[in-house]
């Protein structure tokens, strides 16, 4: 197993690194697809074993550089991105267009997840979890992100948008109880998330987990960001207030200014959210 070794510092960058610590987790490593570095033998190996993946830039975030690719019959293949669509008849041929779209940058290859759907749409998930003022763990915002039409990421800069996730819910459980059962299983496994890259940086103080559920309802850790943006909770404003208050007793700043068209439109109806923040004590 590779030993990793974080900075000093609250932000770990590289989505590999973060992925071989949750793997060296048992528990956690049930819920973490299959993933590689990304170069010539790994992407045929990967595409041997599954008939979908995802390639994602090490470090970055947004959804940006993100593509994916499928294994077609007769050994063809097709690569998409957030802007295009190309077939290959060959390995070599997919292999040479990726290095072009990667300009040098690190990969890695993801097992894809046939993701959930909601009115023909992906979705995942979003979980924040933060150091309370107790400085214990605590799950302080959890929201739904539904992907723009035949796009392959969610990402609100995508074109996504955010919704109560609770009430998603209803979509998939009809029984109360096994709704509150299924969204305690998600705060735990993001719980353990935390605690697990805490081991390895105690420095640590916030994540956003990106979880995918696939069509057995199967939670799958599809990323780990540490420094996750609150903007996704603008719907919400008493979980917006709890995020900016913990994030504030341990030294985090947010920009709270509104980018997209439907985070003006809940910013406003929630009071001028951020004067309110700003006043919050």
């Amino acid at each position: 197993m590779e030993v990793i070794t974080f900075p000093k510092d609250r932000v770990i960058a590289s989505k590999w690194e973060k992925t071989v610590v949750l793997l060296q987790n048992r528990t956690l490593s049930k819920f973490v697809p299959d993933t590689e570095k990304l170069d010539y033998q790994t992407l045929q190996k990967m595409l041997k074993t599954h008939r979908m993946v995802y390639v994602k830039p090490t470090i970055g975030g947004g959804g940006v550089g993100v593509m994916k690719i499928n294994k077609l019959s007769n050994k063809r293949y097709k690569l998409q991105n957030t802007t295009s669509v190309k077939r290959f008849k060959t390995f070599d041929g997919l292999y040479n267009s990726l290095l072009k779209k990667m300009k040098n940058k690190d990969y890695i290859i993801q097992k894809g997840i046939s993701l959930l759907k909601y009115k023909n749409r992906l979705m995942d998930l979003r979980i924040m979890v933060q150091e309370n003022l107790k400085n214990e763990w605590e799950v302080t915002g959890s929201a739904a992100r539904i992907g723009s039409t035949k796009k392959i990421v969610t990402n609100v800069s995508s074109g996504g948008i955010t919704v109560d996730f609770k009430k998603m819910l209803n979509h998939f459980y009809k029984d109360k109880t096994e709704q509150n059962q299924f969204l305690d299983l998600l705060h735990q496994l993001s719980l353990e998330v935390a605690n697990q890259l805490y081991k390895y940086n105690p420095n640590l103080k916030e994540i956003g987990v990106d979880i995918g559920l696939d069509d057995q309802m199967h939670p799958w850790i599809l990323e780990v960001n540490t420094k996750p943006d609150p903007r996704i909770f603008f719907r919400d404003k008493s979980t917006i207030e709890k995020v900016v208050r913990y994030g504030r007793a341990y030294g985090r700043k947010y920009d709270l200014t509104p980018k997209f068209e439907h985070e003006k439109k809940y910013a406003n109806k929630l009071g001028k959210i951020k004067r309110s923040i700003h006043n919050f004590r």
